[in-house]
């Protein structure tokens, strides 16, 4: 679905506006340029991305994918294809006239920003923690080989949240490398 929506959105911003310099460039020629010369083949590539990885056998796409650099690649690609739009959410602020609602709305968005800062810390964590040459790793003590990939991710996010409050847990530094990563954070 998303590959289909993503694919729609590159046909659209042939024929969308946009604002230039103040003005609204409404000319069909002109918006097509402009995309061609901004972002086109970055959602080119991306979206073409998608759809191989859809096209393919769903075996085939795991074995390409799974925990390699390409995928964590592709899932920075797609980030950055949603700071193309970003601009849109966050200039809804100029729309909001009650100022109780600024300030959920400034609420959100900081716990928002926290969700996402959380994240990567907690992707570097666990890559740290597997990463070869390390004879005693944090996750080699905290996961068995039974432990699916969601068990994995959220002790590594719990471990990230913990490292921005008073809270603690069971997961700690094993090596040098995690001790410095740690003290980093």
């Amino acid at each position: 679905l998303a590959a289909v929506l993503w694919t729609l959105d590159i046909g659209l911003c042939f024929i969308k506006g946009y604002h230039d310099h103040g003005d609204i460039q409404l000319d069909p020629s002109v918006i097509a340029l402009h995309y061609v010369r901004s972002w086109f083949i970055f959602d080119v590539l991306v979206v073409s991305m998608d759809w191989v990885l859809l096209l393919l056998d769903s075996k085939q796409a795991l074995d390409l994918v799974r925990f390699s650099k390409i995928r964590r690649a592709l899932k920075l690609l797609k980030l950055a294809r949603l700071m193309k739009h970003g601009w849109r959410f966050l200039s809804f602020s100029k729309y909001v006239q009650s100022e109780s609602w600024m300030v959920v709305c400034r609420i959100l968005w900081l716990l928002m920003l926290l969700i996402v800062i959380n994240h990567f810390i907690c992707c570097a964590w666990y890559a740290i923690g597997t990463a070869d040459g390390l004879e005693d790793s944090w996750t080699s003590r905290a996961f068995g080989d039974e432990d699916d990939f969601g068990y994995r991710y959220y002790t590594s996010f719990h471990w990230s949240v913990t490292q921005f409050t008073p809270a603690s847990m069971e997961v700690t530094p094993r090596n040098m490398l995690e001790r410095i990563f740690n003290i980093g954070i």
